[in-house]
């Protein structure tokens, strides 16, 4: 379970302590299909929306590892 006093954000999935400049937490984050990790890391038109895809999929409860984006 992460500190409440720490000022590091959590990871929207698991709740974990994450990099304030990442998106989950290592651990989470290794779990993403590799074309998923690929696709996050770009900084086109369609990064807000990649973006938007993974958060939708976490509220949703969709396992990790068959998480979609935008490509």
């Amino acid at each position: 379970m992460p500190d409440s006093h720490s000022s590091a954000p959590a990871c929207p999935s698991c709740g974990r302590e994450k990099n304030p400049r990442h998106y989950l937490c290592r651990g989470c984050w290794a779990q993403l299909p590799d074309t998923v990790r690929r696709l996050l890391y770009r900084k086109d038109r369609l990064a807000f929306r990649r973006l938007s895809d993974l958060h939708e999929q976490l509220r949703n409860n969709v396992p990790l590892h068959e998480i979609e984006v935008t490509p």
